[in-house]
């Protein structure tokens, strides 16, 4: 029997197969899912980064062979390229690298495990590549149909997975999430709310989290209490 992820993959390959993304040569394999946790917090990014170094470190750590990362997760690549590989490969990032280091900090804070998505499922380095694939025009951030098919894709997941929060870690992000869905602004807790799957989740809209223009401590900290007393408002309303 197929699992949701595994349905997802694949229509993740056929979304990469049937748009043009380019010289091929050129072109990453997208990010895949295995074992995606369902009402738990969710923390949503733009696109999955790719690090060709750490991840070459990461090959030698978890298998006997010697891959190169920039050949072995090309696109002309595929007949040999394995799912599990590189879903074991992105379960260890998740519990080292510092990009997920206050992720795992606020779960550790509101007691509450997490999960983590991207809108799209570009392997890139730089962001503004990947508005050039995703975009018709920049300048109005209009989704071309190779970035539709993949929010698609993105819906369905984030129905799966019914969180309980919502933060979404990424300036683009947050502006692409918030034209793709309804959303709306509680004045009276000062957060956003989104219905999935009939239930209210609280949304929050941030900056990335990590890294060289992260949220500074303070904000960071104001962060974190906001979603302990979201997550408190979400269970006083059930009570």
């Amino acid at each position: 029997m197929t699992t949701f992820e595994e349905q997802m993959n694949k229509e993740l390959l056929k979304v990469w197969e049937e748009n043009s993304v380019g010289d091929e040569n050129e072109v990453y394999m997208p990010k895949f899912y295995s074992n995606l946790l369902k009402n738990k917090l969710l923390f949503i990014g733009i696109n999955p980064s790719f690090n060709s170094s750490k991840i070459n470190n990461l090959f030698k750590l978890l298998t006997k062979n010697q891959y190169n990362a920039n050949e072995y997760f090309k696109w002309t690549n595929r007949e040999n390229f394995s799912t599990k590989l590189s879903n074991d490969l992105d379960d260890k990032i998740r519990k080292d690298y510092p990009y997920f280091k206050r992720f795992r900090e606020i779960a550790e804070y509101t007691q509450i495990e997490w999960e983590h998505i991207d809108l799209f499922h570009n392997r890139l380095t730089k962001q503004n590549k990947l508005k050039e694939i995703i975009f018709t025009n920049k300048r109005t951030r209009e989704l071309n149909k190779f970035g539709k098919d993949q929010i698609k894709i993105f819906k369905k997941i984030i129905a799966h997975i019914s969180p309980q929060l919502i933060v979404v870690a990424n300036a683009l992000a947050s502006n692409i999430f918030e034209n793709e869905f309804k959303v709306a602004f509680k004045n009276d807790a000062g957060y956003h709310v989104i219905q999935i799957n009939k239930k209210t989740v609280p949304l929050f809209f941030s900056s990335m989290l990590t890294g060289g223009r992260a949220l500074d401590n303070y904000s960071y900290k104001r962060l974190k209490w906001h979603i302990q007393k979201a997550l408190k408002d979400v269970a006083q309303t059930k009570a």
